[in-house]
């Protein structure tokens, strides 16, 4: 089913009900419906939206995609769009999430799964006391989900790039690993472009005058929630720089990597130098006597240039060369 109502009933049992104009209107202060609308098509939707009695423009925004987060109040109810994670896993994606939250009801509208509002769901079992609560709380509360999804989110991309960090640390990296940072880069940057737009929305729910038009005693829930997202906002940035910092010690490894390859290869020459400058010697063809020196003469050479070898590297392992 793509439409579900959860009836939280504080004089009552909970329990999920089949949405009627007849029951929406039948709600009293003891009682709360929370209706979630997925994977819907514009027939459910039209449907629904005439059962709320919700104004054409309010079911106009339903129907669009890629919209930026938003806050329109029409009289009893009001209307917000935020840009939730829709699913749980490495991969970061985002769907339009859409909140309607009326006298006694709260509708979220999505078109793809989302995590946060199945674990809300879960995580309320048997009978509740949330009939008790005026929507504007029940709307905090799952906004208030919404902005832990993306702070689990945050989470599991610092447990990556500490990861990466500690293989940064390895004189030996992976040498995927720059692919890697560009793709964690990346992400983070989306989870920021994600999160910015919702400031202007959650900064209006906290301000004095959304209360009073909506007619809401939550004031210090929203102010909260605004708060949070400011941190989580600022829990981005920190894991974009820590990237930046992983990056700069993945850089610091191969530079000394490279430098090690250099100097190795440095020394080699400096101890082949000498046995070629021999060989040339030896080889060239002038008739005297020391060139007719024999077996002797050529086991002195060798002698001569093992001995030069040996003593380059003494000496570059006293001087710590290698």
């Amino acid at each position: 089913m793509s439409v579900r109502a959860f009836l939280y009933d504080s004089e009552e049992e909970d329990k999920e009900v089949e949405l009627t104009a007849e029951g929406v209107a039948s709600l009293t202060e003891r009682q709360l419906l929370w209706i979630d609308l997925s994977s819907f098509d514009d027939r459910e939707l039209r449907r629904v939206s005439g059962i709320l009695c919700l104004a054409e423009e309010a079911a106009d925004n339903l129907q669009q995609q890629l919209r930026r987060p938003r806050l329109d109040i029409y009289g009893d109810y009001f209307h917000i769009n935020v840009t939730a994670i829709c699913d749980d896993n490495n991969a970061f994606n985002t769907c339009e999430l859409d909140f309607i939250a009326g006298r006694s009801y709260v509708l979220t509208a999505h078109r793809n799964p989302v995590t946060f509002l199945q674990n809300f769901s879960d995580q309320v079992k048997g009978d509740s006391q949330l009939g008790k609560l005026e929507t504007a709380a029940l709307l905090s509360a799952l906004l208030d989900w919404f902005i832990t999804d993306y702070f689990r989110a945050i989470e599991r991309f610092e447990a990556e790039a500490d990861t990466l960090e500690a293989l940064a640390l390895r004189f030996r990296s992976e040498k995927s690993m720059l692919a890697q940072l560009v793709a964690l880069r990346r992400r983070a940057s989306q989870m920021r472009r994600a999160l910015v737009p919702h400031r202007e929305v959650f900064a209006a729910l906290a301000r004095p005058d959304f209360q009073l038009l909506a007619a809401s005693r939550s004031g210090s829930a929203f102010r909260t929630l605004n708060d949070r997202l400011e941190r989580a906002i600022e829990t981005v940035d920190n894991a974009r720089d820590l990237i930046v910092g992983t990056f700069d010690i993945f850089t610091t490894q191969t530079t000394q990597r490279t430098n090690h390859t250099i100097k190795l290869l440095t020394l080699v020459s400096v101890v082949l130098l000498p046995a070629s400058v021999i060989a040339s010697l030896m080889g060239m063809n002038f008739h005297t006597r020391f060139y007719d020196s024999g077996e002797r003469g050529f086991w002195t050479v060798i002698g001569c240039t093992l001995l030069i070898s040996v003593t380059t590297l003494i000496l570059a392992r006293r001087y710590k060369w290698i």
